[in-house]
């Protein structure tokens, strides 16, 4: 088992990110949270994440508030292009999704560069039909 330290390492990182998203998806139904990182910010509320680029506005520590539940359920990504764009997810998600990837360490799994490239073509594919769906 070579690595197995950082396999190791890697799942308890991960197990502890979905900790913390599991404390942030019980608090959001107390407490709404918000922080901003220049233009771009991040909040929790009702059992929502989101994250909100605004750029454009002219101070970026007050940029748009960022209310989740004001959106309907189920994941939204929406932009006016690539300065203002903003994505809610539920919290669960998130949770799943660190989950994942805190097990896919554990597989053995061999690929070559072109099955590699091969994926990377379809995620992007299918990442670009998103937009190009919630566009329309």
């Amino acid at each position: 088992m070579k690595h197995r330290k950082l396999r190791i390492a890697w799942s308890v990182a991960w197990g502890i990110v979905a900790t913390l998203l599991l404390v942030l998806w019980v608090r959001s139904y107390w407490i709404d949270d918000q922080c901003a990182f220049h233009s771009v910010n991040f909040g929790s509320s009702h059992g929502r994440i989101a994250i909100v680029n605004d750029s454009n506005s002219l101070n970026a520590n007050a940029a748009a508030t960022v209310y989740p539940y004001d959106s309907p359920s189920g994941f939204v990504v929406e932009y006016a292009d690539w300065s203002e764009w903003y994505i809610h997810a539920p919290h669960w998600f998130c949770i799943a999704s660190s989950a994942v990837v805190a097990f896919l360490s554990w597989l053995h799994w061999r690929f070559s560069l072109r099955t590699l490239l091969i994926a990377t073509t379809l995620v992007a594919v299918g990442l670009g039909l998103i937009v190009w769906l919630t566009r329309l």
